[in-house]
């Protein structure tokens, strides 16, 4: 039953004959990816709240709501440039080189995320962090969607019956999510029992 209940969330209709046989290898290692892209994530974020002023008693919410709202409208302008038509033409030649170009860069924008906490002086690692992760998450987007068609193309399926790719869409939200789900809670288990919070310097 619990077998079951997993492969009917998890797995697209008819797996594995309904995709193509690479599926599984790629969805394993892309689960990975998501776990510790969401531990990471956990530990930047308790650097992005240090510099919005959590913890300092001269800041106040309105400032940190300023500087989120400058920081997230600049990096949308910036992720533009990469959904062109010019790239996504580029992401259908060469899904695999920027499937990898997509996560190296959304690691440079979570390191420059800590950096920014600890070199607050430094003015544009405030707004370069978020603008990579941006066009990094723009970029796999697109990706994804490629790999993902190549997948549902590589299936056996009967005579007549098309590839869901909605169901393949789906599925892989789910394993995202599930990904997530532990790599969120890794991430606050190192903060609780390695990392520590607290405030001002003892923060990081």
């Amino acid at each position: 039953m619990a077998q079951h209940f997993f492969i009917a969330v998890f797995a697209p209709e008819g797996w594995p004959s309904s995709v193509a046989p690479e599926y599984g290898r790629y969805q394993l290692w892309d689960t990975i990816q998501q776990v510790t892209f969401f531990v990471n994530t956990v530990i930047s974020k308790q650097a992005v709240m240090k510099f919005h002023g959590v913890g300092d008693p001269n800041k106040t919410p309105a400032e940190a709501t300023a500087l989120e709202m400058g920081r997230g409208l600049l990096a949308t302008i910036v992720c533009m440039v990469v959904a062109t038509p010019h790239f996504t033409d580029l992401y259908r030649a060469l899904p695999r080189i920027f499937r990898m170009s997509s996560e190296v860069i959304n690691a440079v924008g979570h390191f420059i995320e800590i950096l920014a906490a600890i070199f607050t002086q430094v003015v544009s690692f405030l707004y370069l962090g978020p603008a990579l992760c941006l066009i990094a998450g723009t970029m796999s987007g697109a990706v994804r969607s490629v790999i993902l068609q190549h997948f549902a193309k590589g299936g056996t399926l009967p005579p007549g019956k098309d590839p869901d790719f909605g169901d393949i869409s789906l599925k892989e939200s789910n394993q995202d999510k599930a990904g997530k789900i532990v790599g969120l809670c890794v991430g606050v288990a190192l903060l609780l029992g390695f990392i520590g919070i607290g405030s001002g310097v003892k923060a990081l």
